[in-house]
């Protein structure tokens, strides 16, 4: 990465770390974008390693660096503002740039030039980290291990191996699936390098150096694992990758119970994972677990199971994969075709060194359809990589002076602002509301009901009907200091619900304030606070037990 140190590069670098820090800055003066259960979630087990919780602090679920990072800032001013978990988001959206910026250089594109590729994006990392938790850290960190792969740099020396070793074994706690990249992409390292690059790599050396890197990934995996093994009892690198697949369950997606939430309105309340969580989803392992009984399923289990695992196979490649692309930008599948002919086209070019990692990542990408999502950036890190891949050959053909003057640039220029012209519209509509209170909307509205409900809820145990969704208490307990166990049985009779409540140790109960529930006396509850502002009525959970 020296091009990214060299003195033609420091101008457009700092040209992009401001116009980006503007951009920021501008978007977070009036408020930051709404967020959700995932920020929930990083911002507790953020709090747990400030207080040194290590056993809290270890979770199944949610990715490592997120809270580690936001740790230090939760110590010094608490998690009064939740949007505080995306600091470390705002430092790798720029680092995301950087990385862009690299890669460029790695297909013999000039500093300027790159900064033609970087600029338009801007807009749709400042959107992107904004609304997300883990994600941009994840992108950055592919797309520095697609960088030190494509160049094969942790095969220079056994020093380097050593070094990349660790950068691609530490991915891990960016994100789980940069694990299962790490290792797809120093097994295609090895097969090119060994078998079509041999004459720049000694052979024995492409292999000592492979085992090398492999080694000190598999150990850091390996210690992780044993780490969450003993909290869990169980051998896992993360559960996350159960949650996705137990999401398509034939039977359950069809009677709409979607899982984990949905799921919960069928099975029950559910205990929180610690005393201190604000709600189950701060560790959704438990959970998982919990539901795998009735969730859990495989596509060898029969026929059915087979051809509905197809089908959903070719549902997410084509909604997933394709529309949300496409959706991101007009010309996206155009790009990918053009990357993928360029990519084998130029296999006998200098380019196709750095490009081959283009291959792996979209492997990585289709082999884990059944979970993919837009968000799931390192999706993106492949489309930005398809976007240097397409203007680096664009270049070529302006500096052949095949294509008319200032057109090479201007097509780099449309189709690196294709994928943030969509979103700029929506950014400045969604800055223009939170304006009017300093922060998002339904922060704003979650801290008026936290404020009316605390002196009630506050190290209380909490329960509500089904029509609220489960991020608003979870977020309310977060603040407020209490325990959101989810929601009774639905469907059930009152007594059963209610008996569930006393086995639950639940003290209060929380429904929506319309006139038929709030005005109806239930057995068993007390109303103690009527919002209708706040959209809450809050029922003390009386100490009488059933048939008592």
């Amino acid at each position: 990465m020296s091009s990214f140190l060299n003195r033609p590069s420091f101008l457009p670098i700092a040209i992009i770390t401001f116009v980006y820090a503007i951009g920021l800055g501008y978007f977070l003066s009036g408020g930051t974008q709404s967020f959700g259960s995932d920020e929930l979630a990083y911002l507790a087990v953020a709090e747990a390693y400030a207080n040194l919780d290590w056993m809290r602090a270890l979770n199944g679920m949610r990715a490592v660096l997120p809270s580690i990072l936001a740790a230090p800032i939760v110590a010094f001013v608490g998690i009064e503002d939740i949007a505080l978990v995306r600091a470390p988001s705002y430092f790798f959206g720029l680092v995301l740039l950087w990385m862009v910026f690299v890669y460029a250089g790695t297909l013999s594109i000039s500093p300027w030039r790159r900064l033609a590729i970087v600029l338009p994006l801007i807009p749709l990392v400042i959107l992107f980290s904004l609304g997300t938790g883990s994600d941009m850290i994840a992108a950055a960190f592919a797309l520095a291990l697609l960088i030190a792969f494509g160049q094969g740099e942790y095969l220079k020396s056994d020093r380097a191996a050593i070094m990349y070793g660790l950068l691609f074994g530490f991915s891990l706690f960016a994100k789980t699936i940069l694990f299962y990249l790490s290792i797809s992409l120093l097994i295609f390292g090895f097969v090119y390098y060994f078998f079509f690059k041999s004459d720049s790599i000694a052979r024995k050396l492409v292999v000592r150096r492979t085992i090398i890197a492999l080694l000190i990934v598999g150990a850091i995996g390996s210690v992780w694992a044993g780490v969450l093994s003993n909290k869990y009892g169980y051998w896992t690198l993360g559960a996350a990758g159960r949650h996705n697949f137990y999401i398509d369950n034939q039977d359950w997606v069809e009677k709409g119970w979607y899982f984990p939430h949905k799921a919960t309105t069928n099975v029950g309340l559910l205990e929180l994972p610690h005393p201190q969580a604000a709600s189950y989803i701060e560790d959704g392992t438990f959970v998982v677990d919990r539901l795998a009984p009735i969730y859990a399923w495989s596509p060898f289990e029969s026929v059915r199971s087979f051809k509905w695992f197809v089908g959903m196979v070719r549902w997410r490649l084509e909604r997933r994969v394709l529309r949300e692309s496409a959706a991101q930008s007009p010309m996206t599948l155009g790009l990918i075709f053009a990357a993928g002919l360029l990519l084998f086209a130029g296999r006998r070019t200098p380019h196709f060194q750095a490009n081959l990692f283009s291959l792996a990542a979209l492997t990585i990408a289709m082999g884990a359809i059944l979970s993919v999502n837009f968000k799931y950036l390192y999706l993106l890190g492949y489309l930005l990589s398809s976007l240097c891949i397409v203007s680096s050959y664009i270049f070529q053909l302006h500096d052949r002076k095949i294509l008319a003057p200032f057109v090479g640039p201007v097509a780099v220029v449309v189709l690196a602002a294709s994928f943030s012209v969509l979103d700029v519209k929506g950014m400045l509509q969604d800055r223009a509301a939170m304006a009017a209170h300093g922060k998002p909307l339904v922060q704003h509205a979650m801290e008026q009901r936290a404020a009316a409900l605390k002196p009630h809820i506050s190290g209380r145990r909490l329960a509500s009907t089904t029509d609220f969704g489960f991020f608003e208490f979870s977020s309310l307990c977060l603040i407020t200091r209490c325990g959101f166990l989810g929601n009774p049985k639905y469907g059930v009779p009152w007594a059963a619900q209610l008996q569930e409540l006393h086995d639950f140790k639940v003290d209060y109960f929380a429904t929506k304030p319309t006139t038929e529930i709030c005005n109806e006396a239930r057995a068993g509850l007390k109303l103690v606070e009527r919002q209708p502002i706040h959209g809450v009525c809050l029922w003390q959970v009386l100490p009488t037990k059933i048939g008592g």
